[in-house]
């Protein structure tokens, strides 16, 4: 999809679930982006035009990545920029294996990486826990439960992310490296 040039906002919910949405180029004229606008469009593989991240993958909205176009990919790092990944970001990146988050990043919104059902390693750079919202790392499997990925913090950092609100729900998971 091309949007016209006189497209001036994208309503909330607007594409969700569009599962056979590829690709979508976004005008300059554009000022708004609603709530969930591109949410379970897990067939997009690019994200083109405003917003837009340098990789075409990601929508980015004043340093909050908003939507992962997940099609093909199974390893990727969210750019250093990015302060803020919005609740559903990567909902349903169902060949994701592998991402790292950037020592930028502050919060984290609920199910971000929800059903990521393969998602192996998370590497996360932040050496304060970054806030984290609900069910982040989880899949539904008649009820929400960790997705059992390894979540790759500093060594320093372990103890503090083990203890942060809604981080101890995945403190099994929660690893020491040498970044």
């Amino acid at each position: 999809i091309t949007l016209s040039e006189r497209t001036l906002r994208i309503g909330e919910s607007a594409f969700a679930v569009c599962q056979k949405l590829a690709s979508i180029t976004i005008p300059e004229s554009v000022e708004e982006i609603g709530d969930s606008a591109f949410f379970g469009c897990n067939g997009m593989s690019a994200i083109y035009g405003k917003f837009a991240s340098e990789d075409n993958r990601c929508l980015i909205i004043d340093n909050e990545l908003r939507h992962f176009a997940s099609k093909g990919v199974t390893e990727y790092s969210i750019p250093e920029y990015v302060t803020s990944i919005c609740h559903d970001a990567f909902y349903e990146s169902f060949r994701l294996k592998k991402v790292t988050i950037p020592a930028s990043v502050q919060s984290i919104g609920d199910y971000a990486f929800y059903y990521c059902e393969v998602l192996e390693s998370v590497y996360c750079r932040p050496t304060t826990p970054p806030t984290l919202g609900v069910n982040v790392f989880d899949n539904f499997d008649g009820g929400d439960r960790p997705i059992g990925c390894k979540i790759y913090v500093s060594k320093e950092s372990v103890d503090a992310y083990k203890a942060a609100e809604n981080w101890t729900r995945y403190k099994q998971y929660i690893v020491g490296l040498d970044f």
